[in-house]
């Protein structure tokens, strides 16, 4: 009886002591030979992936494993390595070498539900066509403005966010490769602005909400922030906490890569024949109030880097992520046009050096609306601002007079988009849709790759 009652007391240790799972895994960077896969335990623990090809199942591979630790929010980025290019894999979490139980599984690409357990965890990479065949078709997600409610920490009075579990799971339901995050995806509260605990706090709440675990886990993600991730509202350069939000965003996001110089959190990618380049409006942007009239978003060494990106970029689209709108021309709340010397320089340079084919994608504003930017003889030049995802939306509360807005493209309620490109090569073309939270379409348009 004493064995008994012993063997029972450490299997209840055990037990107490086994590693539960917080959010994800959520799938991050994606390449041919590579994938990052991000997940966040409630304690310290080895975690490592353990994936084999659908192709080759009994042939197992591991990534190196990750030690989770308090200072970093028990989370880790675990990379998938000596991939195959376009191959899907299926993949286990091991935590101290036991597989994971995990909150939600899904399958990444329904076409390959057949092939495994409808309940097992995938993904493919992307493909090797070059030299080989047509560029891919695909699809990606775009949307920004994310406020989640928490009335411990919420202003009083009417929630400033609206329930997202029908808006995620019409995501779930939208067909796309991944998604893209344009800022704002959590609100930081007046308790969180000054320490470690507060921003760790609530990063953790939006990554851990049940119903957007699916999501984490079926297609890839990527990220920029704006205000209210980076810091308090409408903050720049001058908050002190920045490099403790850089921290916290490089341990919750699975990007390529994350600024440089240890300094901000820009960072570019390719998906199939289209370009990426994801900016940072925040770390080095200097105040709105700033006298004098050469003040900077980008800062000089980001908007040189801009620059040599734009210059080196092949693709039939280049769409560049920032967190605010830019072609806007009303010198309005934290619209670009504030920043005339920047603004202009950036759209001179695109059309001096015939850049062709920039689609910019903003967040910030709580409502969508596309726009566009001609002259003679220059290429032409798209702003797509899509927000927000379940923050409070706006219609225009003073005329804005954007004289670039493409005629019925404003959206005044929770929204997302998603971008398909396809086409031939020498004729790609990108179609936007916007939904709304219940995935019912709010309009469409084409644009064709000059």
């Amino acid at each position: 009886m004493k064995a008994f009652i012993l063997g029972l007391f450490f299997t209840l240790i055990t037990i107490s002591l086994h590693s539960q799972i917080v959010s994800g895994p959520m799938l991050g960077t994606n390449t041919m030979r590579e994938v990052h896969i991000w997940v966040q335990l409630d304690r310290e623990a080895e975690v490592q992936l353990k994936y084999a090809s659908l192709e080759e199942p009994e042939d197992y591979h591991y990534s190196n494993p990750v030690r989770t630790s308090f200072d970093h929010a028990f989370t880790g980025t675990l990379i998938a390595h000596g991939l195959q290019p376009g191959t899907t894999y299926s993949y286990d979490i091991l935590v101290n070498e036991q597989p994971l139980e995990l909150k939600s599984k899904s399958v990444l690409n329904p076409t390959d539900a057949t092939q495994t357990d409808d309940k097992a965890l995938v993904f493919r990479t992307q493909p090797l066509w070059q030299y080989r065949s047509a560029p891919p078709d695909f699809s990606f997600l775009l949307g920004s403005c994310l406020y989640t409610n928490d009335p411990q920490f919420d202003r009083p009075g009417r929630p400033y966010g609206n329930s997202a579990d029908t808006l995620f799971k019409s995501l779930s339901n939208t067909e796309a490769e991944f998604m893209l995050w344009l800022g704002d995806n959590i609100y930081l509260r007046t308790p969180d602005f000054d320490s470690k605990t507060g921003i760790y706090h609530r990063y953790t709440d939006y990554k851990s909400k049940d119903y957007i675990q699916e999501f984490w886990s079926s297609i890839h993600h990527y990220a920029i922030w704006d205000d209210h991730d980076f810091g308090p509202n409408n903050s720049d350069k001058s908050y002190i906490y920045k490099d403790l939000t850089r921290q916290a965003f490089m341990d919750f996001w699975a990007n390529p890569t994350y600024g440089r110089n240890q300094k901000g959190i820009q960072t570019a990618f390719r998906w199939s024949d289209c370009y990426y380049i994801l900016l940072d409006n925040r770390f080095f942007r200097d105040p709105n109030d700033m006298p004098g009239s050469d003040v900077s978003i980008l800062g000089e060494e980001q908007l040189e880097w801009f620059k040599q990106q734009l210059i080196s970029a092949r693709g039939s689209f280049i769409f560049v992520a920032i967190g605010g709108q830019l072609l806007n021309p009303s010198k309005m709340y934290e619209n670009y046009a504030n920043y005339e010397r920047e603004r202009s320089e950036i759209i001179s340079f695109i059309q001096e050096n015939d850049i062709k084919n920039v689609v910019f994608l903003t967040g910030d504003r709580h409502r969508t609306e596309l726009s566009r930017l001609e002259k003679e003889g220059a290429p032409t030049i798209f702003d797509l601002t899509c927000s927000p995802l379940s923050s409070r939306s706006y219609e225009e509360r003073l005329p804005e007079n954007n004289t670039l807005r493409v005629d019925g493209t404003q959206v005044s309620e929770q929204n997302y988009g998603r971008i398909s490109v396809s086409g031939a090569p020498d004729d790609r073309q990108l179609k936007i849709e916007i939904f709304n939270t219940k995935g019912e379409s709010a309009w469409t348009r084409t644009i064709k790759a000059e």
